[in-house]
């Protein structure tokens, strides 16, 4: 047991909170002024990246100045090309099953067959965002679900769909097969990964 002489004395409120609000750190550094005002603690000395970051773990994370701007304009470029190819293909293929575009080289699919088959398409494209974002939220963050699922289902489907309409290049006959995957599999649960950020 510790006798009272020996025991520290009481903190005050000023002791209980170590960095006053005045003595903080910016949250908000996005100009060279304000990155002038900071200790060199938080300077990665890199011109194109210069905060930085070290976590719990001992590891560096550098950060450029205006980190939101790049993001935006990363997910604005992709969901630009994204939404053009989509709404390009979407309103083109049912005229393509049919054989409007060239009648000696398509799916030979009636009207109301290439309409149900681009509907069930267009249905897995507006539902598959949320399965891609249990994926993006929970396992593979947003960058990762945006690169997955474009480079390994978006655009794959593309060129799936896109050689279908090569004559022969799949197959002496039209490969339906190849289209379905493309059409019904890769190209939609893609627009749903994409969508999903």
């Amino acid at each position: 047991k510790l006798s009272s002489d020996k025991l520290p004395p009481p903190l005050n409120a000023k002791q209980l909170i170590p960095l006053q609000l005045e003595d903080a750190l910016p949250n908000n550094v996005s100009s060279p002024e304000q990155l002038a005002l900071l200790p060199d603690e938080v300077l990665s000395g890199n011109k194109t990246r210069p905060l930085l970051h070290v976590d719990d773990a001992g590891e560096e994370h550098h950060y450029a100045l205006k980190p939101m701007f790049y993001s935006v304009i990363f997910i604005l470029f992709v969901e630009l090309l994204e939404r053009f190819s989509f709404y390009g293909i979407n309103y083109t293929q049912t005229s393509y099953l049919t054989g409007a575009y060239n009648p000696d080289w398509n799916a030979g699919y009636s009207s109301i067959g290439a309409s149900s088959y681009v509907s069930i398409s267009t249905a897995i494209a507006y539902t598959s965002p949320f399965l891609g974002a249990i994926l993006a939220d929970s396992f593979l963050g947003d960058y990762n679900a945006i690169l997955i699922g474009s480079v390994l289902f978006y655009v794959p489907g593309l060129l799936l769909i896109a050689l279908t309409t090569i004559p022969n290049l799949l197959g002496e006959s039209f490969n339906t097969s190849f289209l379905a995957m493309g059409l019904l599999c890769l190209w939609p649960i893609g627009t749903g990964m994409v969508k999903s950020v």
